[in-house]
């Protein structure tokens, strides 16, 4: 799904990237390096931060704009944390969700990251009271209206992880949120969070609205999918065929406080609504085991509703 931030990022990073051949071998250094253990940071330069920019920036900016639509309208952040910030991603659709954001504090070891972040901020949200660090902990005193890591905790072992989600939630003053490959190992990762989160007093509000236990049992996991256009430049550094990919992610907000709403009389669609003869077929999330449920045809109110929603969205729970 187009917009204007991600068809400016796409401009703004591809003018750093010609010509586009030089950047393609890049890309394979990188990927070979991610994919290859043990794990070392394959961004060694300038060059490489903006060849990594231009390959997953347009995927992991439509995933976090897809995640932070799903925050509670009322929640208007001024202060945000960066965990894990990369090229400035999440910030970069955060301040142009939340026109309240007045500084963000951002974290990336990477120093060719940083440089790119920084740029990209310069042109997209320059009134942005913005500081980079390398690591925790953070040298602010007060914790952040909203605290986000995208595509962080895999980088580290258990321990680790139990501790970086400890600190993340000390840091929070209202709303965290987490994202992950859409993969099982990635869900996994979130399901610990989720209950290390809900055991800190910490209550979840997406995907899942409520703190029972994960229906998500055995070989089955919580994710979704976002698509999203690749613009020409993109496409080759893809080796693409099509005009657009999608991106499958794991997402989890947990909020600080006790929510409000009638969101918690709804249930996640946690799959492609399957349509038949018979009506629409909905798996929806509620604790311990999910809910099948079929809206008939012959029930055109609510037919005509469920034929609006898609995988990820709400429905009302009965």
């Amino acid at each position: 799904m187009a917009d204007a931030l991600h068809d400016r990022l796409s401009c703004s990073v591809e003018r750093y990237i010609q010509p586009l051949s030089q950047f393609k071998p890049l890309i394979r250094d990188i990927i070979r390096a991610y994919r290859t253990p043990p794990f070392k940071d394959p961004i060694q330069s300038a060059a490489h931060a903006w060849a990594y920019a231009a390959y997953r920036m347009p995927a992991t900016s439509a995933v976090i704009k897809h995640v932070i639509d799903k925050l509670p309208p009322a929640f208007q952040p001024r202060t945000l944390l960066d965990f894990g910030a990369g090229p400035a991603t999440a910030t970069l659709n955060i301040a142009h969700h939340f026109s309240t954001l007045e500084t963000a504090s951002l974290i990336e070891h990477n120093p060719h990251m940083q440089h790119v972040g920084a740029k990209l901020l310069e042109g997209e949200a320059p009134k942005l009271a913005t500081s980079w660090q390398s690591n925790l902990p953070l040298n602010i005193e007060a914790p952040s209206d909203l605290v986000v890591s995208a595509y962080a905790f895999g980088e580290n072992g258990d321990q680790a992880q139990r501790h970086l989600l400890n600190q993340l939630m000390a840091h929070t003053g209202h709303m965290l949120i987490l994202i992950m490959p859409g993969t099982p190992a990635g869900f996994e990762i979130l399901r610990h969070c989720r209950q290390q989160a809900i055991a800190a007093s910490f209550y979840p509000l997406a995907p899942c609205n409520h703190a029972g236990i994960c229906p998500m049992q055995g070989e089955d996991w919580c994710h979704f999918s976002t698509r999203l256009p690749r613009s020409r430049a993109h496409t080759y550094l893809k080796d693409g065929a099509l005009g657009y990919e999608d991106e499958k992610f794991c997402y989890l907000i947990l909020s600080k406080h006790p929510p409000i709403g009638t969101q918690q009389t709804a249930g996640r669609i946690l799959k492609p609504p399957h349509c038949t003869n018979a009506g629409i077929h909905l798996s929806l999330c509620r604790p311990v085991k999910p809910l099948n449920s079929t809206i008939p045809r012959r029930d055109k109110s609510l037919y005509k509703m469920a034929k609006k929603k898609k995988w990820g969205d709400l429905w009302p729970l009965t």
